[in-house]
């Protein structure tokens, strides 16, 4: 799954065996919680907020201001991308 453009705040729930890539979409505040196995990517510029349950890496770029861990009970890993 795929999204593109500007948003304000991005919320995302990755519940699928689906890689979502939202790097291509420039968002204000994200937050991303992935219970798959599969990639999020994720562009955010102010604040992150994330999850990790599973095996999927959470990809960051957007140069982000402040990165929030929630829970990281998972193997994935957040992996800031230049």
């Amino acid at each position: 799954m795929t999204f593109s453009g500007r948003a304000d705040q991005l919320n995302i729930w990755n519940d699928a065996l689906m890689e979502v890539d939202a790097s291509a979409l420039t968002a204000n505040r994200s937050l991303v919680v992935n219970r798959s196995g599969a990639i999020c990517k994720v562009k955010v510029l102010d604040k992150l907020s994330y999850s990790i349950f599973n095996r999927g890496d959470i990809f960051l770029s957007g140069n982000t201001d402040v990165i929030n861990l929630i829970e990281d009970s998972g193997e994935g890993d957040l992996i800031i991308v230049p």
